[in-house]
């Protein structure tokens, strides 16, 4: 019975391990997934999924996400148009986020029925752009994105 006692009590310590962060340490923030598979997909239907984004910085961070049209695709992909992104809609524009602070965002496809889509596999990007952070007037503000590929039915 006292070896249980003694397994117990160091099972219950286990879980209370502090958490230890060192100032200057290199950052850690993150947005998943890095993509975002969508497949049958077409005019009329609606896809959704929630990006994750984590700060990783020390101090409150702002992010803002948004639609983009891709820097580049993925082999056999076309760019998305900047007219489709009237069709994909984010939860949250805006957030701030506290040190160490996870945060889902729903983001939707939805292209409206009678709409024509001139790709059978397209791909759009969602960003989530970083406030600048920095001192003495520099500021370096990181860009992250979910690649979202999208194939038609």
């Amino acid at each position: 019975m006292r070896k249980f006692i003694v397994a117990l009590l160091l099972l219950s310590l286990v879980g209370c391990s502090p958490q230890v962060r060192v100032a200057g340490a290199p950052t850690s923030t993150w947005v998943s997934p890095g993509k975002v598979f969508i497949s049958n997909y077409y005019p009329g239907a609606r896809a959704e999924y929630e990006i994750t984004i984590h700060n990783g910085e020390d101090v409150d961070s702002g992010f803002e996400i948004a639609y983009k049209v891709p820097d580049y695709t993925d082999a056999g992909y076309a760019k998305a148009t900047e007219e489709l992104g009237r069709y994909v809609s984010v939860g949250d524009k805006v957030v701030t986020l506290r040190p160490d602070e996870i945060r889902k965002v729903l983001v939707v496809l939805e292209v409206p029925k009678g709409i024509e889509v001139p790709w059978g596999k397209w791909e759009f990007w969602v960003s989530v752009n970083g406030e600048p952070q920095g001192s003495g007037g520099l500021g370096i503000a990181v860009g992250y994105a979910t690649r979202w590929l999208v194939t038609m039915r």
